[in-house]
């Protein structure tokens, strides 16, 4: 059995979460795992505001990949709520320049 809680937005660009539980567990169980999922994942944030854009904060980055509404070849981020573009993203990069990283891509029903 899957959950799934997605937040509608005007341009369907929002968060997304779900959850996998075996088809004969308890719905209520199953609902109280999604919504206590949402409540961990909304209390975490990734970015903060600085100059005229977003910073990365504590140097992680967790989001979703979706695409952009007029172009479904154009990767979309969707980092703490908000739609980021692959080129914003590059842009909060340069303060970890010479810096390495791990880009691990998994499914919306897992938690990272």
């Amino acid at each position: 059995m899957s959950l799934e809680a997605l937040e509608v937005t005007e341009n369907d660009e929002g968060y997304g979460f779900s959850v996998i539980a075996d088809a004969d567990q308890d719905l209520y169980l199953t609902f109280k795992s999604l919504f206590e999922r949402i409540h961990r994942e909304l209390l975490r944030q990734h970015l903060e505001h600085y100059d005229s854009g977003y910073r990365i904060k504590d140097g992680v980055v967790r989001g979703q990949i979706t695409s952009e509404a007029d172009d479904p070849s154009a990767p979309l981020l969707i980092i703490d709520g908000k739609p980021i573009s692959w080129e914003e993203l590059g842009r909060m990069i340069p303060e970890y320049m010479v810096f390495c990283f791990k880009l691990e891509i998994f499914g919306r029903s897992e938690e990272k």
